[in-house]
């Protein structure tokens, strides 16, 4: 007789199982159970096993059609789940698959049944499962249930709640998702083919990296998204996101949401807040964006727009904080800065094209490279607010021949801020 195993956590809790509803799991060959009927007549488990028991009286059972294979045991006692097909239409007292039921298995082909009402964690991690379909009765689907096959097709109009990394590293072609589900979580389908994407219409948020590297064309976030988080729809490759259509009540647009996207033109809603580092960064596509429209927004971070294509940048008088890099690599001919800011940031502007720049009264500081490489640049125009200037401002801007600062000479220092070719600088203040 083998030695008795003491289950890790990862595994079921036999205890949270009524006499109705018994689990066989991935046990070792030669292995002690002691839960009542999971044994055969020796107290040894069988080379295959049926997995799931039913127990419908004293002395009646139902069983699944399929098997556990022993023959491969690694040190952790983690099994292979050996059995191609999965068939759980006649479990008729199984509602819930228990969390990495055949994680890393081989199923290809899974039935499961009109009973089930939620698939547990990890329940079908890394198979080989190609096309799923879900009876209505079920609900809930947690973290990782599908992680790592090659679903194509899936069916979810039903589908309650879709946990994190559901259905990551799959082959779904589109998505069409209950409305009843209010967050989408992290990763629950990253890496997919997908082009089409119905989003909740009760969603109130998406969460990072939720469809990350797809190839969703177009897209419509619906009024009840407050928040999109880190990634959400970004690419590596800008294979996603050729238009969007944001509605009132977006606050947030986060870190990377639109980073590497085939973005053409942005009509953000008015309700923007906020617009996260690198959140359109190399967007190579995009030229135009209503920005300057908006009265809400109080925060652009870090490279947001970094090497887009907008020519048009007007910063509007509620922005209070700009991060680093915003519009670095845009080939800006229209720049417009706003009343709420008093820094300019390092970068900001970096190889845009505009000939003049006018800096408004209200700016007081302006940080290291703010201008840095704007080739065309040729007179800058600096308000009375100024107080601070970093030396390396106007770094590589070759035709610039006229700085105006409406200030008292030398109230400023570190004239003429970096410029190669000596600028005239008139104090006029």
């Amino acid at each position: 007789m083998g030695t008795t195993f003491a289950a890790p956590s990862s595994y079921i809790n036999y205890s949270s199982y009524s006499d109705e509803q018994i689990f066989v799991r991935l046990l070792p060959e030669n292995t002690v159970v002691k839960q009542t009927n999971c044994y055969d007549k020796s107290n040894t488990l069988k080379k295959t096993f049926t997995g799931v028991y039913e127990k419908k009286s004293s002395d009646s059972y139902n069983y699944c059609s399929f098997v556990f294979d022993y023959s491969n045991v690694d040190d952790d006692y983690v099994l292979k789940f050996a059995a191609k097909s999965l068939d759980l239409s006649r479990a008729k007292y199984l509602t819930k698959i228990p969390n990495g039921l055949a994680y890393a298995g081989n199923i290809k082909q899974l039935n499961i049944g009109n009973y089930i009402t939620e698939i547990g964690s990890g329940a079908f991690t890394g198979n080989l499962i190609e096309n799923l379909y879900l009876p209505k009765q079920v609900e809930t689907i947690k973290s990782g249930a599908f992680l790592l096959n090659h679903i194509s097709k899936v069916n979810l109009e039903n589908v309650k709640y879709i946990g994190n990394y559901a259905f990551s590293n799959n082959l779904l072609e589109s998505v069409e998702l209950n409305d009843d589900i209010r967050v989408i979580y992290p990763r629950s389908f990253a890496y997919n083919n997908i082009k089409y994407v119905k989003l909740p219409n009760n969603c109130y948020r998406i969460g990072q990296y939720a469809f990350y590297v797809n190839q969703i064309e177009n897209l419509v976030i619906p009024s009840s998204v407050s928040v999109i988080e880190a990634y959400a729809f970004g690419s590596l490759d800008n294979r996603q996101i050729s238009s969007v259509v944001f509605n009132e009540g977006l606050e947030k647009i986060s870190y990377g949401t639109f980073y590497n996207s085939n973005l053409v033109s942005v009509n953000f809603p008015n309700s923007l807040k906020t617009i996260g580092s690198y959140a359109f960064y190399n967007t190579y596509k995009l030229t135009t964006s209503n920005l300057g429209d908006l009265n809400k927004i109080s925060t652009i971070n870090n490279a947001a727009f970094y090497n887009s294509r907008l020519t048009k940048f007007i910063i509007p008088d509620s922005v209070t904080s700009m991060g680093e890099y915003v519009c670095a690599g845009c080939p800006l001919t229209e720049i417009k800065i706003g009343s709420g800011l008093t820094f300019l940031n390092r970068f900001l502007f970096q190889k845009a094209q505009v000939t003049e720049l006018n800096i408004p009264d209200n700016i007081t500081s302006i940080g290291a490279n703010a201008f840095h490489n704007m080739a065309k640049l040729q007179t800058v125009n600096i308000g009375s607010g100024i107080n601070t200037m970093e030396t390396s401002i106007f770094r590589d801007c070759n035709k610039l021949s006229t700085i105006n600062i409406n200030k008292p000479e030398g109230s400023v220092t570190g004239s003429p801020w970096g410029a190669p070719s000596s600028p005239t600088v008139n104090w006029l203040g």
